[in-house]
């Protein structure tokens, strides 16, 4: 699999491969998971997770939205971002490489009825967020610039090749 990140791994970290996908509606608005961290801190991203070893990045971004939201429609994913961040998650250093899409879609309920156990562990709520709204957001969001770069990406359109993004 083609990975975007020529670093090596962070001393003492596991690499996980994953992706997130930014599931915008008709109303600009972007679906985002409330998520617990090993701190206790509570933050907010975009469904996503772990590409399985003989997966693409576009199939394991399917199937993370599916199981994560139920959406069961079509998805024309648009790889937008690459992110690397390294952070200590259930007690080991994991160093995160993911990949970003952008999928334009109706708005829709979601059906948590997919969740993994660490889902409904971790998970504690799912809502639309509007622009405004991500901007004046007092709880983190991930990345922590997320208004921002999704109001670029709305305006400017998809990039020709994804932009590198920090935390």
């Amino acid at each position: 699999m083609d990975v975007p990140w020529p670093e090596a791994p962070a001393p003492g970290s596991v690499v996980r491969l994953a992706v997130r996908v930014l599931l915008v509606d008709q109303e600009d608005r972007v679906l985002l998971f409330r998520y617990g961290a090993d701190d206790g801190e509570r933050f907010w991203c975009t469904p996503g997770g772990g590409i399985d070893p003989d997966e693409s990045p576009c199939d394991a971004a399917r199937r993370e939205v599916f199981e994560e939201t139920g959406w069961e429609g079509a998805l024309s994913l648009m790889e937008v971002w690459h992110r690397r961040h390294v952070a200590t998650f259930l007690g080991r250093l994991i160093d995160h490489r993911e990949r970003w899409y952008l999928a334009r879609v109706p708005a829709f309920r979601v059906d948590p009825s997919g969740f993994t156990e660490f889902e409904r562990q971790t998970i504690s709520e799912w809502m639309w967020w509007g622009l405004d709204a991500l901007a004046q957001a007092t709880e983190r969001l991930v990345p922590e610039d997320l208004a921002q770069r999704l109001r670029q990406l709305l305006v400017e359109g998809i990039p020709p090749e994804p932009v590198q993004i920090g935390a």
